[in-house]
């Protein structure tokens, strides 16, 4: 499994260059050993503010909180996805609920 974080879109950004922000952030601390995250589904809300989302494996643990950090020194919104639910610590009033995931028939093969 894994755990979802959403951080707001400004300007250019590109989810790679903010993977790299994030990358050189985490360096900076000495927090970087073992620890990675993959891209996710991006997410908009009212077509006016949109997100990238960053995935990391629930064995990182108490280490995921770090983009909370890092967010919140880069002044963005960020997001914590909970089931279903997209929370906005920093503005509840934008709480998404996500659509339900389409469930994909595993093929006989992969069974």
């Amino acid at each position: 499994m894994a755990q979802s974080r959403y951080i707001e879109i400004k300007d250019s950004d590109t989810w790679a260059s903010l993977a790299k922000e994030f990358g050189a952030w985490l360096k900076e601390r000495n927090l970087t050993e073992g620890f990675g995250w993959s891209e996710g589904d991006n997410l908009v809300i009212n077509k006016s503010i949109s997100f990238f989302c960053f995935n990391f494996p629930d064995r990182h643990g108490e280490r995921i909180n770090t983009f909370e950090d890092w967010a919140k020194e880069t002044g963005r919104l960020y997001g914590i996805k909970s089931g279903r639910t997209v929370e906005f610590p920093a503005d509840p009033k934008l709480n998404f609920v996500l659509p339900p995931e389409k469930e994909i028939e595993v093929p006989p093969w992969l069974k």
